[in-house]
């Protein structure tokens, strides 16, 4: 039943693919470039939302070696509104050990690949199925639930496990590259999360979900977190205040006005930069990272010399060079 339903898939995936830019590619190692640079933005960020940006970054750097040898800031402001900056981060490091130890060839080997920064089971597993046609299967979320429909997995004891068993016996011996995708595709296009089209499924006859009627389908709301963050800004002949240290954790590779999370760090920040005319300004809502951010704004001003360690005054112009996160942009934009 498994190579059947196998085979269905990828006949189904060869017919009805999508025009994913990292799909074409002009040899082999484009090819498996281009999967490692996908799988790195892919990484809890959607395919719609990726597209523009592998664009974008695959027109600065063309192959492993080009994005190797650049800096990491560049690297980041090419990243920048991607979010989850830490993905580039960690998507340079593993270019320069694989042009520093392979030669500039990405590892076939399960073993190499895990140890590489920014590197798990799934995105390895991807890396040796898509790029490499290797008998492995990384299971996301659409994998997940495909595969628990077609073999009627319910959410009980050893699901995992049980899970694992059944994706794996879907791997043949050629073709997993196709195999792969056309799961990650079907489980994005029919057997969608509240909607399925099981119709137009290529495997519903094979579904033992879909024949016995048991899709029960519950919508899953992603829970928001409110948060609240103190922000102060000092301005000084058309300069501000900026440091690279503060307390929001996905702003850690930005330089941006200080942050704090809580009242009590704004008062150690008050003896430490000596703020004067502490004042509110006002509160403002940005959403960043699945978090309602609360904002609330003060301005100071500061009797301190500057710079001192891990803060210093810029030119708003020179600020407008730097890489900013849409977080600052936004502040800017409230104090104008």
């Amino acid at each position: 039943m498994s190579k059947s339903i196998s085979k269905k898939i990828i006949s189904w995936y060869c017919k009805y693919q999508r025009n994913l830019p990292w799909r074409n590619y002009k040899n082999l190692n484009d090819k498996q470039y281009k999967v490692l640079v996908s799988e790195f933005m892919l990484q809890q960020t959607q395919v719609n939302t990726v597209i523009p940006f592998f664009n974008a970054f695959y027109k600065k750097y063309k192959n492993i070696q080009s994005l190797s040898k650049t800096s990491n800031t560049r690297i980041l402001k090419s990243w920048q509104g991607l979010g989850f900056y830490k993905r580039a981060k960690n998507l340079h490091a593993t270019s320069k050990i694989i042009c520093q130890k392979y030669k500039g060839k990405i590892p076939s080997n399960y073993n190499k690949l895990i140890v590489l920064p920014g590197v798990g089971d799934y995105t390895a597993k991807a890396i040796l199925a898509i790029a490499f046609d290797k008998s492995f299967l990384g299971i996301d979320g659409n994998i997940k639930r495909l595969v628990s429909r077609i073999f009627l997995l319910n959410s009980s004891k050893n699901f995992l496990n049980k899970l694992k068993i059944k994706a794996e016996s879907l791997i043949i011996n050629k073709n997993n590259s196709e195999l792969m995708q056309g799961l990650m595709e079907l489980g994005a296009l029919i057997c969608k999360p509240n909607n399925p089209l099981c119709r137009k499924c290529p495997i519903s006859n094979e579904c033992l979900t879909y024949k016995k009627g048991k899709l029960n389908l519950k919508k899953r709301f992603k829970k928001i977190k409110n948060k609240n963050y103190f922000v102060i800004v000092s301005k000084k002949n058309n300069k501000y205040l900026m440091t690279y240290k503060n307390e929001l954790g996905p702003l850690k590779e930005f330089i941006n006005f200080p942050i704090f999370v809580k009242k009590y760090s704004i008062k150690n920040s008050i003896k430490k930069l000596k703020f004067n005319n502490l004042k509110y300004i006002k509160k403002i809502k940005i959403p960043i990272s699945n978090q309602n951010c609360n904002l609330f704004l003060y301005s100071a001003s500061t009797t301190n010399k500057m710079p001192i360690k891990d803060y210093m005054y810029i030119n708003k112009n020179q600020l407008e060079k730097k890489f900013q996160s849409s977080f600052m942009k936004k502040i800017m934009e409230e104090i104008k």
